[in-house]
């Protein structure tokens, strides 16, 4: 009792210096469990994405910002390729799933994905994706909803709603075919979430139409490729590189996201030994604030 009363005496007397000094280590411990919380999400995050691929295949980019949009949207929308390079995936005996995504439309500012039903059955490693309500391409002109979209906008299943070319377009942009709403997902924590799903060859036919040229589809932006055996990995790897005349990059999307676990997790430990370093100070301080 003795000791805490001499030591409140003394803060006493230095309140301004004793309260700034509290406030620091108090700062540095908050900061301490940011960071170890930020640490961990992204570790978590980088779990959950792995093994939504074995490959993805696009245009030629940096592997890095392939990765990362095909994963997470970050980055500028890769360059189209053709259809014939998903339509040569998809048979290949090693391919288990092949899928398509083709991002050049948008609707109130959401980015829209067009794509195939192997999509809901095959994204999740762990199983089919699950929907909150009604399902996948049912019908001609569809589009499934992701579960944050849902609840931002307000949509439900049967609603219509429009696309536009491009992300963002004008009214001379606008599709006049109108979708039908014949899903919500339920959430996946993945990119999806914020994305309108479309049918890839509505919107294929759409596009000849809007461009009056009928025979026309543009390209798609990526193919995410699930092997059945992951042994065959770099062969096939260099069998796409060899096989198509057009130029590809072919990612295997684990390699990437090591090197960016690695990078983060050296970072996030320089950051916490800086923070620790502060507190420890901080604490000194207090302690001799606390003999005076």
């Amino acid at each position: 009792m003795v000791i805490l009363q001499l030591v409140k005496k003394s803060l006493g007397r230095r309140k301004v210096k004793a309260l700034v000094s509290m406030a620091g280590l108090a700062l540095s411990l908050a900061l301490l469990l940011m960071l170890v919380h930020v640490k961990n999400s992204v570790f978590n995050t980088l779990e959950r994405v792995t093994g939504q691929s074995d490959l993805i295949v696009g245009a030629p980019s940096q592997p890095v910002h392939l990765a990362m949009y095909g994963l997470f949207r970050m980055g500028n929308t890769p360059p189209a390729i053709s259809f014939n390079v998903y339509d040569n995936l998809r048979v290949h005996p090693e391919v288990s799933a092949a899928i398509p995504l083709s991002m050049m439309e948008s609707h109130k500012g959401f980015s829209v994905t067009g794509t195939t039903n192997v999509l809901f059955d095959s994204f999740d490693p762990a199983g089919p994706l699950a929907f909150a309500s009604g399902g996948g391409f049912t019908q001609a002109a569809s589009v499934v909803l992701g579960y944050e979209v849902a609840q931002q906008t307000g949509y439900n299943i049967g609603e219509m709603i429009t696309i536009a070319k491009g992300s963002e377009p004008t009214i001379e942009d606008e599709y006049q075919e109108l979708f039908t709403i014949t899903g919500i997902l339920s959430s996946t924590g993945t990119v999806l979430d914020n994305s309108f799903i479309a049918s890839l060859n509505d919107l294929a036919s759409i596009r000849g139409r809007f461009n009056n040229e009928p025979d026309k589809a543009d390209g798609i932006n990526l193919i995410l490729v699930r092997l059945h055996n992951r042994q065959a990995l770099l062969p096939l790897q260099r069998e796409i590189g060899q096989q198509f005349s057009e130029p590809l990059e072919i990612v295997i999307p684990d390699q990437e996201l090591a090197f960016i676990q690695r990078i983060s997790n050296r970072f996030g430990s320089l950051m916490i030994g800086i923070v620790m370093l502060t507190a420890v100070m901080a604490l000194i301080t207090v302690f001799f604030q606390c003999q005076q």
